[in-house]
């Protein structure tokens, strides 16, 4: 779902390009994921959103040393 994402925009949403990312990085396909991050990144910084390239940034670090992004459970407010 998340290639079609990317091909249905032409690769120029930074969001659907990242969770592209995750997704490779979680079967490990970490060489997808590392080329999908960077394409990720550029977008972001191109479209001058500064905390979304931080978070790819970080998340593209996990890739580079093969190891997928598990983001952290929000907690249940009762």
């Amino acid at each position: 779902l998340a290639e079609r994402a990317c091909s249905a925009t032409g690769e120029k949403d930074a969001g659907f390009l990242d969770t592209l990312a995750a997704a490779y990085a979680e079967v490990g396909r970490f060489d997808d994921a590392v080329v999908a991050a960077r394409k990720a990144l550029a977008v972001a910084r191109d479209a001058q959103k500064a905390d979304l390239a931080t978070e790819i940034q970080q998340r593209l670090s996990l890739y580079e040393k093969a190891r997928p992004y598990h983001a952290a459970a929000e907690p249940l407010t009762q």
